[in-house]
Order: C-alpha cells, then structure tokens, then sequence
C-alpha cells in the first residue's frame, strides 16, 4: 500500500529527479548561454543482478557493447543500490528517492498517483514514452507514468522490440528496456527454465530452473558450485552485452546516437555463495 511522504525527504528527491531532468533538457543552472536546441532523446538501460566485477571493460573483454558505451561516455565506478531488491530499487531509480519514502518497501506495495517520476515530467515536456520493461502492471510500477509495456514477453524478445519501435519513434523520446539475463535462473532467459545446462547440487540445479532459491526449502550446494554459478552468470552477462549491443546499433543505423543520452546502470548486484 501507499505511504504518506514527508516533505523534506520527497524535496530532496525532486532535487535529484530535477537535476536529471535539466541535464536532459540542457537547463543547467550554469549563467553562460547556451546554444539553444531539440532536447535529446533519453534511453534507459537496467540490468537486474548486474554485479559490477561482471563487467569487462578490457579490449575484445567479454562485455564490449557496454564497454563501448562507457569508453565514449562518463563511468562511475562507485555507485552504490538503495537495496538488494529489484522493485523499490527501480522506483529509486525512477523517482530518485529512498524505498521508505517513495512507498515500495514490501510485497504489492506502490507509489502514490501524484508522485514527481522522470517519465512523468519527460512527459509533461512533451517526450513521447516507450516501455519496453516487465511486470509494468503489477503494484509497485503502475503509478510510474510509464505507459503500458510495449510487447509481452519484453524480458525475452525486448531488445528486438526496441530495435523496431526506433524506426519510427517521434522524437524526443523517453525509452526504457530492463534486461534480466543476469537474473536467476542462470543460463537461461526470463525467469524460468525448462532444463539445466550444468547438472549437480539440488541448489545448483534449482539456481537454473527458476528466479527463486527459498531458505529452508532443503536446497543445498556441493564443493565447486561456486565456480560453475560464475561460469554460468558471466555468461548470461556476456548474452545480455550482446542485446544490449543490438539497442546500440540500431540508434546507430537510425541515426540517433548523436541526440540520445544512454544511461545504464543496474538495479542491484548478485551474491554467487560468497557468504555460503
């Protein structure tokens, strides 16, 4: 359910979204003139359980669309979740405020209709919006300002979705797409699986099956688990550069690229038995 928001915590939010929103809009508070123009395209990239040692940014690494990306724009290095959940930390993302503020915090709970969010004041500046996410109907996204998901199954098939939706975006445009590769169940795509790749433990076996591991459901990894879970992630890691790279691609060949911020960055990161 909803939760009131006390003032200052939601201004200090609305400071944060605003200063996203003038540097999108190029109306920055700097006092030199600027050169007046079409605001850019925004497109925002979320990998869900992306750890930051995934990423290979080495030449010919096993991430080179996201290190192209990084190479041409500006990396932080240190940059830090607001929790280990992927539902209030992407309303984080889109509201720029702490979960105890912005109201998702537990299971079905959900933002207030009234709420400030980046696609809602893109929007109200005349951005056309495009959801290429998941789950955007269930209670914690509804009252985003995202319209409805633009293709079912968009964990699996977004990337190609996007690709074609380019082509004849009206511009500006707010795009969001939200991978799950590097998710649970591992090695697989979307949040189930029909068969393992790597066959041992019952954990091991259930972490490719499924997107949940339950404590206490008699789930139990064997020695060496940790380096084949590895194995398997960077993998998905490595698939999900590889939609990502297609995005990339097609701004290119549409002639984008030039007038769109890209911004990625990740809901959270993943724990592979480092703790047991």
């Amino acid at each position: 359910m909803a939760r009131s928001l006390s003032a200052q915590p939601l201004e200090e939010g609305l400071r944060r979204i605003a200063c996203l929103l003038a540097a999108v809009l190029s109306i920055g508070c700097a006092t030199a003139p600027r050169a007046v123009g079409p605001p850019p395209n925004v497109l925002l990239i979320t990998a869900d359980s992306l750890r930051a040692d995934a990423v290979d940014y080495a030449p010919g690494g096993m991430t080179p669309a996201i290190a192209a990306l990084a190479a041409r724009g500006v990396r932080f290095d240190r940059a830090y979740t607001v929790t280990p959940w992927t539902a209030p930390s992407l309303v984080s993302i889109f509201t720029g405020l702490y979960p105890p503020t912005h109201g998702v915090v537990n299971r079905d709970d959900t933002t207030p209709k009234t709420l400030p969010t980046l696609p809602r004041l893109l929007g109200s500046r005349g951005y056309s919006l495009a959801n290429f996410g998941f789950f955007t109907a269930v209670s914690y996204y509804r009252n985003l300002g995202l319209p409805e998901q633009a293709i079912a199954g968009a964990e699996v098939v977004g990337s190609q979705a996007l690709a074609e939706w380019l082509a004849g975006a009206r511009e500006p445009f707010f795009a969001w797409i939200h991978y799950t590769e590097p998710h649970m169940p591992y090695g697989a795509s979307g949040y189930e699986a029909a068969e393992v790749k790597v066959k041992g433990s019952s954990g091991l076996e259930r972490a490719q099956l499924s997107a949940t591991l339950p404590i206490g459901a008699g789930y139990a990894f064997a020695p060496g688990d940790r380096e084949k879970l590895v194995a398997l992630y960077r993998a998905d890691v490595a698939r999900m550069d590889g939609e990502i790279g297609k995005v990339l691609a097609a701004l290119e060949k549409r002639g984008l690229s030039a007038r769109t911020i890209v911004v990625l960055t990740a809901d959270h990161g993943e724990e592979l038995l480092e703790h047991g």
